[in-house]
Formats: structure tokens, sequence, C-alpha cells
């Protein structure tokens, strides 16, 4: 999202899209499928650096995901040339955000044998 503006598993040109989106992007995702960091329109500006941090980070093989101290060392981060443009990206994305409105309850009361009962 930070890249592209889209989400990751999104194939606008996929048959079935304008019919149900929603399925596609599932289906895409529930495979990992990154096809579209190849193909897809809102890569092609993005350079391979970010493309392979992506690819390592969203697979569904543990054994070949990168661990949370890989990814903090991946050269895309530390490149100091780099540091200003994710700057420049994470500021844009954050801009306008709002925190989702919450729909659920922090606390649901249980009643068993005429007790209350709170989780939380």
């Amino acid at each position: 999202m930070l890249l592209t503006g889209d989400v990751v598993f999104s194939n606008r040109g996929h048959p079935q899209y304008a019919i149900n989106p929603k399925r596609v992007i599932l289906s895409m995702a529930a495979r990992c499928d990154l096809a579209e960091l190849e193909t897809g329109p809102g890569w092609r500006n993005v350079g391979r650096r970010p493309k392979d941090f992506v690819k390592r980070l969203v697979t569904l093989d543990e054994a070949n995901r990168m661990t949370a101290k890989q990814a903090l060392e991946h050269i895309w981060f530390t490149n100091k040339w780099y540091a200003d443009k994710l700057e420049v990206i994470y500021d844009r994305a954050i801009r306008d955000w709002q925190p989702g409105r919450k729909v659920f309850a922090l606390v649901k009361h249980l009643y068993t044998n005429q007790r209350s009962y709170e989780l939380g």
C-alpha cells in the first residue's frame, strides 16, 4: 500500500475483478500470488529492492520468509540513500489516516449460573 497506493494482492485486469474484486483479492492473498509485482501498473515505478523486500516477506513458506531481523537488515532499509525517500512515502501514507471505527465490544458479559463474568 505504501509503495503503490493499492493492496498487494490486486489484479484489476482479472476477468472476475469487475464482478467480485473481493474474491479475486482474497484468492490471490490465500496463494500469496505476487504476479502483480512484475506486471501490475502500480508496480512499474517501484524498484527491484522494494519488490524483493515485499516478495521475501509475503511468502507462504515460513522457511523462505524473512525474519524481522532480516527485514530490518534488508538492503532497501540499510541503504542511506533510500532513507529520505521512505520518509516521504511514509508521511504521504499517514497524512490523512484516521483510526478505523470500532464495531465490536471490548468487554463481553457472559452469564453462567446467574453470575456475570467479564472478559476483556
